[in-house]
């Protein structure tokens, strides 16, 4: 993708013709040395996905989908653009199902929300480059065909817990 330079290759040198695809997942994203010089210089992926595996999930980088979209969202992307990355653009490009990946009436009830976290956090890569970042996607809930998928959602955000100076509501167990 970069000469030895750091120059971004021509698409001709990358073997990218038209109409193909350039995705980012893990792979991408998991080394800082190849990504932020790219999208420094207009390289920025079609698609945003994570790579996880046995030995993924295992590495510094963690590939989990909301941790390669934070990390790309840190690298200047705007969060709009994130989220379609995700979701709408990866479906459109499949093709399979009309409306999926979107909030359209009458689309799959497939929905992950999350909650944008600001505040200082350190983001690594596989080879252990690490960059601070000030935003984070935190998975709140997963709907499946409109049914909530997983774990309970907690009353109340782990994130505002752990808050300097929280003050726990009247009435809420616990010290």
């Amino acid at each position: 993708m970069l000469d030895p330079s750091q120059k971004l290759r021509g698409k001709r040198d990358l073997g990218i013709k038209h109409g193909q695809i350039a995705a980012v997942e893990a792979s991408i994203p998991a080394d800082y040395t190849i990504c932020e010089p790219a999208m420094q210089q207009g390289a920025v992926p079609d698609t945003i996905s994570s790579d996880i595996h046995a030995v993924s999930i295992n590495t510094p980088g963690y590939s989990t989908l909301p941790n390669v979209m934070s990390k790309i969202l840190n690298l200047g992307m705007p969060l709009e653009d994130v989220v379609a990355k995700a979701t709408v653009e990866p479906a459109r490009i499949i093709g399979r199902v009309p409306g999926l990946g979107t909030l359209r009436i009458g689309a799959p009830a497939d929905v992950a929300i999350f909650d944008l976290v600001d505040g200082p956090v350190e983001f690594v890569d596989t080879r252990n480059n690490k960059r601070n970042g000030t935003k984070k996607l935190v998975p709140v809930l997963t709907v499946k065909g409109g049914r909530p998928f997983g774990r309970p959602p907690m009353p109340i955000p782990l994130h505002v817990l752990t808050r300097p100076k929280y003050r726990k509501p009247e009435g809420v167990a616990g010290d």
